[in-house]
């Protein structure tokens, strides 16, 4: 993949989320504890320098991001305007867990940031392990702030992605959760949001490009866009189309729910209450 993207080679190596390095590593701080209307919230934040250390690129090159999380959601936006990454997990046990037994539970739960290099580039691994995988009493909600981000690779379940101001190649695959896109940057690179539950909606800029098919197995698929397509097929389920004569294609499929893609002027503007 071009433009600091996650590199093709490196293929499925880069869905196994590797832990710490010694120099990469990041001290995890514990905030306490809140309560929450379903329990109690226990969260944990990362902050990492980026600025160049032990070979590892600066933000300042093209920087993707790899998370992994099987039990929620998944949120990253772009702040230009910082010189820090921020990750932010919360981490929240079920009130059918006896009180004194959830901080306990809590523990249970690894949660990891850091910054990695892929054929000189920066890439942020941000990844989550429970020690009670098939139990439902716990989920766990990242949100990733960070100054720039050229390349996404994003697997979740459990909760709703959201992509903010994001760049490069972007690779969604989610379970039982809505994708949402929305950047102002001109997307020419690969898409693809798939989820088996939930609405995905794709929101760009004119000037983006592409060989777009969207799907929806059980629901309704809308286009919308300024820059004229071309070779359309569209069915109240099934767009096909060609939009400023791309070749990267656009994939985007959910198993139940509906499919919205706009190119569109000021695309991070379009927020909707609910997903």
């Amino acid at each position: 993949m071009q433009n600091g993207t996650l590199p093709t080679e490196a293929g499925p190596a880069l869905l196994r989320l590797r832990p710490f390095g010694a120099l990469a590593r990041v001290a995890i701080a514990a905030l306490g504890l809140a309560l929450a209307g379903c329990g109690t919230t226990f969260p944990r934040t990362f902050d990492i320098d980026a600025t160049p250390a032990a070979g590892i690129p600066a933000i300042a090159t093209p920087t993707a991001v790899d998370a992994s999380n099987n039990r929620g959601g998944v949120v990253v936006r772009i702040d230009p305007r910082l010189d820090t990454i921020h990750v932010a997990a919360r981490i929240r046990v079920s009130d059918r867990v006896e009180k004194e037994e959830r901080e306990a539970l809590a523990e249970q739960v690894s949660v990891w940031a850091h910054l990695d290099e892929a054929n000189g580039r920066a890439v942020l691994r941000v990844g989550v392990e429970s020690g009670r995988p098939d139990e439902d009493d716990h989920r766990v909600d990242l949100r990733i702030t960070m100054p720039r981000c050229d390349g996404v690779l994003v697997r979740a379940a459990g909760g709703d992605v959201v992509l903010v101001g994001v760049g490069g190649s972007i690779q969604v695959e989610n379970s039982r959760g809505a994708i949402e896109l929305r950047t102002a940057r001109v997307l020419n690179d690969p898409v693809a949001l798939f989820t088996d539950r939930g609405n995905i909606y794709y929101q760009a800029p004119p000037g983006s490009s592409g060989l777009f098919e969207l799907r929806s197995l059980d629901g309704i698929v809308t286009m919308a866009s300024i820059d004229r397509p071309r070779d359309v097929y569209a069915t109240r389920d099934l767009y096909r189309g060609v939009i400023n004569d791309g070749a990267n294609p656009v994939t985007i499929q959910t198993g139940e729910g509906n499919v919205r893609a706009w190119i569109r002027e000021d695309p991070e503007a379009l927020v909707r209450m609910f997903r």
